[in-house]
């Protein structure tokens, strides 16, 4: 038997809200994310590296806006997994666990691959350095990892929280 009307609406606003409570998070999550860049290189050189490796424009503002908008991206499809996977948001524990879980499987696979192929490395050389152990303890590397645990971590709290303050607006 199909959902009636009611349900089928009820579904969509719970699919908006997820959606635009991830969007938000992946926001907090970036500017937090973000903010520790700048606190670890205030030249802003990893802004221009962003902006460099995405659109070939040597820009702080562009970088950031680049990395604003990455991290939209993944925060909307964190939000699309809770409505999918809804045992991820049964708790604000859970959703901040999974969420951060999603900020270190980012940092393992596209964060390391993503740039280098946008460089035009060729595949079996990223694939090689994916696999050399230096580069994953590298300061560079552990940095980016302390960044993406943040975010997810911002991802997941905002997620979980934002709806509950919607309801009490």
């Amino acid at each position: 038997m199909g959902k009636t009307a009611s349900e089928r609406e009820i579904q969509r606003q719970i699919v908006s809200l997820a959606t635009l409570a991830a969007v938000l998070g992946g926001i907090g999550g970036g500017i937090a994310f973000g903010t520790l860049w700048i606190i670890q290189a205030p030249d802003l050189s990893v802004f221009k590296g962003v902006g460099t490796t995405f659109l070939r424009i040597d820009d702080p503002i562009v970088g950031a806006l680049v990395h604003i908008s990455i991290a939209i991206v993944f925060g909307t499809v964190f939000g699309l997994s809770l409505v999918f996977v809804p045992r991820l948001g049964t708790s604000q524990i859970i959703t901040v666990i999974a969420a951060t879980i999603f900020g270190i499987l980012i940092w393992g696979t596209l964060a390391k691959f993503i740039p280098s192929l946008l460089n035009q490395t060729p595949f079996d050389t990223v694939l090689s350095n994916y696999f050399i152990f230096d580069r994953w303890i590298s300061e560079a590397s552990l940095r980016s990892l302390v960044g993406h645990i943040l975010y997810g971590f911002f991802l997941g709290i905002i997620t979980w929280n934002l709806p509950k303050l919607l309801e009490k607006a």
